[in-house]
């Protein structure tokens, strides 16, 4: 996983010079297919560009692999955080928009229902995802059982158990085909300079709104930015987005002529090293600054602090969650808990998360029983 002078690991190298058997030999020898380019674009993302599809399979399915090795160090940890804290019901509702014309009105919202009880955690929701921009329903339920099991989805209609990550080949060949049909897009946020206002009322006085049975004071955040990167190829500047492509390779016409003791003596591009991109590749970077709003009460009964390992749990199979955690470990206002928040939650789409309900009480055991009738999904 060292990464040269340009910022590049040698896995990013042999994906990007198609050394397709050097990048497996890489990755049964431990490379991370997690880790970067110092410029931002991940492993699975390079193998994209090179349009094999075989490839990104195998990437795909070493990520999930890694994924799992490193939920299960943290796992331990997220148990004690979880034991720590007293038995409790609590909802919280999701709602997204857009600043895209005509978009929010075809965004969903969903109602996330959880239940803690010792170590173990249940999460009831029905929205599964947003891949390929679509939005995937299902009726599920996430549930965690402590560090010595693994963290299990239950997919209600088809009554069946998939172990986080643990995916057959087909399912895992299946959803290397979507991400062949995907942009090769990333976001890089900036929160350097994030401050939160306090907003004033009528007269100058402190503006105050009430979420739920909570009187907030509410903020208005400034200083967030985001830079949304594609990588695009110079001949489809006028054609369809490639997101509309069954199937597309950055390497098209590239020779990927090298000399290796020439790209050691080049010096970097940039501060962040340099990129690896086809001939006929481009950067399209879009940059927005990103304004939310922030409602705080002081009568919540819990601290933000206090959710974070529920949020952890969460995050590997809600990246909503993810972003959410990330969030929410800014420097907050620390008057109170942040009972409704709006938060980048994937490029051009706003998620607002809305404490409804906390309720410390007692959790009957049943609802971390799987069903004798559903049957797990298994790798092989």
């Amino acid at each position: 996983d060292y990464r040269d002078k340009h910022g590049n690991p040698a896995l990013i190298f042999a994906l990007h010079f198609k050394k397709f058997e050097a990048a497996r030999f890489l990755l049964s020898e431990g490379a991370s297919p997690l880790y970067k380019s110092r410029y931002g674009w991940s492993p699975i993302a390079e193998a994209k560009a090179t349009g094999n599809l075989d490839m990104v399979t195998d990437i795909f399915a070493a990520t999930l692999k890694r994924l799992r090795t490193e939920y299960t160090a943290r796992a331990t940890s997220i148990a004690t955080a979880l034991k720590k804290l007293p038995d409790f019901y609590l909802e919280i509702k999701w709602n997204f928009t857009s600043w895209v014309p005509l978009v929010s009105k075809f965004l969903p919202n969903d109602k996330c229902r959880l239940w803690k009880r010792g170590v173990e955690l249940r999460m009831d929701s029905t929205l599964a995802g947003f891949e390929n921009m679509k939005w995937l329903r299902e009726d599920q339920s996430l549930i965690f059982k402590g560090a010595e099991t693994d963290l299990m989805v239950l997919h209600h209609e088809k009554k069946t158990i998939e172990r986080a990550w643990t995916k057959s080949r087909e399912a895992i060949e299946k959803r290397a085909k979507e991400l062949m049909k995907q942009e090769i897009i990333r976001t890089q946020a900036n929160a350097d300079k994030v401050e939160f206002k306090l907003v004033k009322g009528w007269g100058g006085g402190v503006k105050s709104q009430k979420v739920g049975p909570y009187d907030c004071s509410v903020y208005e955040m400034e200083g967030f930015d985001t830079v949304i990167l594609r990588r695009q190829i110079k001949a489809n500047k006028s054609k369809l987005p490639l997101s509309t492509r069954k199937e597309f390779d950055h390497s098209q016409g590239d020779e990927l002529s090298f000399n290796f003791d020439e790209y050691l003596a080049k010096e970097p591009e940039t501060d962040r090293g340099t990129p690896l991109l086809f001939k006929e590749e481009y950067i399209d970077r879009r940059k927005r600054t990103f304004k939310g709003t922030v409602y705080v009460t002081d009568k919540f009964p819990r601290k933000i602090e206090d959710l974070l390992p529920i949020f952890e749990v969460l995050s590997p199979s809600h990246k909503h969650f993810k972003n959410l955690k990330d969030f929410v470990s800014l420097k907050l206002p620390d008057n109170g808990f942040p009972v409704k928040i709006e938060i980048p939650a994937f490029p051009t789409i706003t998620g607002t998360a809305t404490f409804l309900s906390y309720e410390e009480q007692e959790i009957s055991p049943d609802l971390f029983k799987v069903p004798s009738d559903y049957t797990t999904v298994t790798l092989e």
